[in-house]
């Protein structure tokens, strides 16, 4: 009899335990889906649920276990929706560069055809650096007597700013030889390079 008693209390030790881990589970596993990138509550909340299944308070122990599954399906959408947005966000920033170097080219050749001024002088004596090749195209430039442009769209909002954290700067290639302009957004920084 008093065996008995004893295994009784043991067990009844035990499910109180148990029943700690069904009640944290539930909890822990409510708080995840708060927190549904972190990880970590979510799968606490799952091994809590497990560890309480076998207490007095199942139903506490499945609810957290549920909850905890759904919060671990929220978690890894959103996290697989996040690396989708950051996909598609540095695919429109390099497209946006790409457009604002068309738009560059197509300036620089309108300018070159105008004025003749292959080396991108600007009527000055100095070597063309992209700030001022930009600026240039932007104002009313006088060479030789004669005034071109503007020829971009001059704008306090985008100086031609590039997008992609990746890139650094703009390349201008002029050859000369063909008379050929290629522009297009740098990892380097910015260059103007006649040939």
């Amino acid at each position: 009899m008093e065996i008995e008693k004893a295994y009784q209390n043991r067990v009844k030790e035990g499910d109180s335990e148990r029943n700690k881990f069904a009640i944290a589970s539930l909890v822990i596993s409510i708080i995840s889906l708060i927190f549904s990138l972190i990880m970590i509550p979510q799968i606490i909340g799952l091994i809590f649920a497990i560890l309480g299944m076998k207490s007095e308070k199942k139903g506490i122990s499945i609810a957290g276990l549920i909850i905890s599954i759904i919060a671990i399906l929220l978690g890894v959408i959103a996290i697989i929706s996040l690396s989708m947005f950051s996909g598609i966000l540095s695919d429109t920033q390099i497209r946006a560069d790409e457009r604002g170097a068309v738009e560059i080219q197509s300036a620089i050749v309108q300018y070159i055809e105008d004025s003749g001024d292959i080396e991108l002088k600007f009527g000055e004596n100095q070597s063309p650096t992209v700030k001022k090749v930009i600026s240039n195209l932007q104002d009313v430039t006088i060479v030789n007597g004669q005034e071109f442009g503007p020829y971009l769209e001059s704008s306090e909002e985008s100086e031609f700013e590039l997008m992609h954290p990746d890139h650094k700067g703009w390349e201008i290639f002029v050859n000369e030889t063909n008379a050929t302009v290629e522009v297009k957004p740098s990892e380097l920084g910015d260059m103007v390079l006649i040939q």
